[in-house]
């Protein structure tokens, strides 16, 4: 009863974790590199980082046309012929508006977004492209169509205002889905795609379904 015990040191445990703090100390000493196991969650953060900054810029699939303005008195009626004013060409097309708008609003020197689309073989085409290239759009997925004309909208516009519009597809009605898949690489790397209803409705859907397999907005 009087004797005392003696207390005897654990062992397990205890003794392993000094071993292995003495071990990593000196391998931390010696330099020698350690490895460091990522979750699943981090290594899907980090996956996740890495594809936002490959991702830059606007893609925009749609139209391009030249928009024909006339100033008048008045729309003509049905079968009545007025005097018009002098006849303005402005570029236009609700894709070539969007992808001129993002352009001019991008604050590099580079260019800010890239438009796929088709223009004919005329002489709209050239002034089309030019309009583009000065608004800091990327114009080498634009496609020239043979045998066809670029997109025309007629416009009219009376002393009030109001205004009555005539549009020619033309080779807007060409961009199919094979052009898309030609350059799926525009589409996949953008940040953000934007789309309008002026080209087939099987082209459109087909620039959704690579926007989502990519993961962009």
């Amino acid at each position: 009863m009087g004797k005392k015990l003696s207390q005897s040191r654990p062992t397990g445990v205890g003794n392993t974790g000094g071993g292995a703090g003495r071990a990593r100390s000196a391998r931390e000493g010696s330099g020698e590199p350690t490895s460091t196991v990522k979750t699943p969650a981090a290594a899907k953060r980090v996956h996740a980082e890495r594809k936002t900054e490959a991702q830059s810029g606007i893609a925009v699939i749609g139209s391009a046309n030249i928009d024909l303005v006339l100033h008048a008195e008045a729309i003509p009626a049905p079968g009545q012929t007025l005097m018009g004013q002098e006849l303005i060409q402005n570029p236009g097309g609700k894709g070539a508006n969007q992808a001129a708008a993002a352009g001019k609003l991008w604050a590099r020197r580079t260019a800010g977004a890239r438009l796929i689309a088709r223009v004919g073989d005329d002489l709209f085409a050239g002034r089309i492209l030019a309009a583009l290239v000065e608004s800091r759009v990327d114009t080498a997925s634009i496609l020239r169509t043979r045998g066809m004309p670029s997109g025309v909208a007629m416009v009219i516009v009376d002393r009030h205002g109001e205004n009555a519009i005539v549009v020619s597809g033309g080779a807007n009605h060409a961009l199919a889905a094979t052009d898309l898949l030609a350059r799926r690489r525009s589409i996949e790397s953008a940040k953000v795609v934007l789309l309008q209803l002026e080209t087939p409705a099987e082209t459109v859907a087909c620039a959704i379904a690579l926007a989502r397999r990519a993961g962009t907005v």
